[in-house]
Parts: C-alpha cells; structure tokens; sequence
C-alpha cells in the first residue's frame, strides 16, 4: 500500500493574512466603540489588574510549591483575594482616575 503524494504547490500565506487582517478589523471597532466612554475603560482595567494579580499567585504557588501541595480551594481563594487586594490598591491611590490622561487605547495598540 502506498501513501498518496502531495501536490508540490508553495505554501501561502494567503489565508494567514486574511485572519490577522479580521482580527485587526475587530480589535480596531472594539477599540473605538470603547475608547470615548470612560466607565467602559475603568472596567476593563479593574478586569485586568484583578486577572494579573490572581494570575502572578497562580503562577508563583505552581513554580514553587505546586498545586497540590498549597490545595486547589486555597489556591483559588487566594487567588481572588490578591486580585481584589490589588483593585482595591489601585482604586484607593487614584490610578483608575489618573491612568487615562496619560495612555489611551490608541497607545496601547501601537
């Protein structure tokens, strides 16, 4: 029995391209529908800030200890309560006030 041959065509990139270019058309309407409305912005960011802090405990109890060994419940609780911490640090120093002057999602983008 012999395996059939593939057709010696050159790769394209043609579909490649395509879909980053759909990407870049949906990262650009999402940007600017949410650039000019600033609660939209805040939420993103509290999303955001909350999501890396429980992200860098995860990440830090794995690399170290394991999962296993800190439990997966107090991991979790953990996790939450270094997100919230971190929003609320953020909230109470006046960084989700301030961080808009100075970078935009423009910024970001590029």
């Amino acid at each position: 029995m012999s395996l059939p041959r593939l057709a010696n065509r050159p790769f394209s990139l043609f579909g490649v391209e395509r879909a980053g270019r759909a990407v870049g058309e949906w990262w650009h309407a999402f940007a600017t529908g949410y650039r000019a409305d600033r609660r939209v912005r805040r939420v993103l960011k509290v999303g955001l800030d909350f999501a890396c802090g429980a992200t860098a405990l995860v990440v830090g109890i794995v690399m170290t200890q394991g999962i296993q060994a800190f439990g997966v419940e107090r991991l979790a609780v953990a996790a939450a309560g270094v997100g919230a911490w971190l929003v609320i640090a953020e909230a109470v120093s006046g960084s989700y006030r301030t961080i808009w002057r100075y970078t935009s999602l423009a910024d970001v983008e590029a």
